[in-house]
């Protein structure tokens, strides 16, 4: 028997694929088309099988969740919004501030989401549910890029994310339909189309009106995907925990940690930082795109390379 336990310094869904997981990710890629197939890329089978291992038709329902996820993913053309420049882009990531922090003990990147500072009246006044969907696709096409980059630095397999969404300044603004359907949306893509992908999620900083609202929000996630979420009050409940599973200098300045990348000051405070961060990121993915494609010559054709020589 082949033994999983892997490290605990390291992500737990590097653990070796078993053979009946192979066997059923073998099963879900012949159920589509090599065109239906063309692009995706090996991880997201694992994260499917993987994700819905325990359902009690796992082939079938799989296969379906998968299908789903293609046609949304075509539908919002998913696969460029990575390197797209959004229209209003700058100004969403100003209405509604996230940051890419650092990493936990294992490893997972931490993604941290400053939820309540959102206004869903001023959001939807100059986004619609489109234009809402597109940038959190952008943002978790990103936290996809981010695992990969650290896949490569760890040197084994990390899809998974640790959330930290913090509920600072949730008022009654918040308790309405439009904010509702606006984080319903947001789930929705999370769970049914990026599976597998939450390791750990905290909010923080949650009032007792949010916690009416949880009521609501709860019933809406995967059972599995509610056993991974945590809800905490302020730094004296949220910091002690968060420390569990990430070191000091690995936690914001701006929620109480000791990391030494960003200032004590609200995140608000650090958006144009982080924008200019994620734009030289979106550079350097351009410029690893351009790298790898063929070279031309003066006339447009492809050049020749040393492995495919041209013959007359």
């Amino acid at each position: 028997m082949t033994d999983n336990k892997i490290a605990d310094n390291i992500p737990e869904e590097s653990r070796p694929i078993r053979d009946d997981e192979q066997a059923a990710i073998d099963d879900l890629k012949s159920r589509f088309t090599a065109e239906e197939l063309a692009g995706v890329p090996e991880v997201r089978f694992l994260m499917f099988v993987r994700g819905y291992w325990q359902e009690a038709d796992r082939a079938e329902t799989t296969y379906q969740y998968l299908k789903r996820t293609l046609a949304y993913r075509k539908e919002m053309d998913a696969d460029s919004l990575l390197n797209k420049t959004l229209d209003g882009e700058e100004k969403f990531i100003h209405l509604w501030p996230f940051d890419f922090h650092g990493t936990d003990k294992r490893g997972h990147v931490v993604y941290y989401d400053r939820t309540a500072y959102m206004d869903p009246t001023a959001l939807l006044a100059d986004f619609n549910d489109k234009q809402v969907q597109e940038n959190h696709i952008q943002m978790q096409e990103t936290i996809m890029w981010l695992k990969a980059k650290q896949s490569e630095k760890m040197g084994c397999l990390s899809y998974k994310s640790l959330v930290i969404m913090d509920m600072q300044d949730f008022g009654f603004k918040h308790m309405s339909t439009s904010f509702y359907n606006a984080i319903k949306a947001i789930l929705t893509i999370d769970q049914y189309y990026y599976p597998e992908s939450l390791y750990k999620l905290f909010i923080i900083n949650a009032p007792f009106s949010f916690r009416t609202l949880w009521a609501v929000v709860k019933p809406w996630l995967h059972p599995l995907t509610q056993q991974r979420i945590f809800l905490m009050g302020g730094p004296k409940e949220f910091l002690p925990k968060l420390r569990e599973f990430m070191d000091d200098d690995q936690i914001p300045r701006y929620i109480g940690g000791g990391c030494s990348c960003c200032e004590d000051t609200g995140i608000d405070k650090q958006i144009d930082r982080i924008y200019q961060r994620n734009l030289k990121w979106k550079e350097e993915r351009l410029a690893e795109i351009a790298a790898k494609a063929p070279a031309t010559d003066a006339g447009g054709d492809k050049a020749a390379t040393a492995d495919k020589p041209v013959t007359e």
